[in-house]
């Protein structure tokens, strides 16, 4: 038996010290207890620098699968060289921090991620995704190595 998404309805009939009885007062109610599910798709272990900075594409990404209603997508980032950063998208109204993309679907949402990377080093990023009743799922921890290929010719002096 199913119970998260299920519809209930609550009476409510006040009763007086006489023992009289008020007309029933009925309420529909969603009961919400799990949060979105969140699907990984695609996952970069490790980039160029020189060719993410020419070309950025998404590092992660995947689907969003619902039957509530999601609220909000977040990618916490950090790493030694830029701290960190939080990346969010809110639904439905697509509001959305730069590189975190995030399209409706009849069944949910896809989503990609393409973070500012502008240094060589280790990166995380953490995934979680939280829906209108205020449950959360979280998705991973995932890293990323930046690989400074960029090559610097130093000249030679001789005499």
């Amino acid at each position: 038996f199913k119970i998260d998404g299920a519809y209930q309805i609550a009476r409510f009939t006040a009763v007086d010290a006489a023992g009289n009885r008020a007309a029933p007062l009925y309420r529909t109610y969603h009961l919400d207890s799990i949060g979105p599910r969140l699907e990984l798709l695609h996952q970069d272990l490790s980039v160029s620098l020189s060719g993410y900075l020419q070309h950025p594409t998404p590092v992660l990404s995947g689907t969003l699968l619902t039957t509530s209603s999601l609220t909000d997508l977040f990618v916490l980032a950090s790493s030694e060289m830029m701290g960190r950063q939080r990346y969010v998208a809110h639904l439905p109204n697509g509001a959305h921090t730069a590189g975190l993309d995030v399209t409706a679907t009849p069944t949910g949402a896809n989503w990609s991620f393409t973070p500012q990377l502008e240094a060589a080093g280790s990166y995380t990023f953490h995934v979680f995704s939280r829906d209108a009743a205020g449950n959360a799922s979280w998705l991973g921890i995932y890293h990323l190595q930046v690989v400074n290929d960029y090559r610097y010719w130093i000249p030679a002096v001789s005499k």
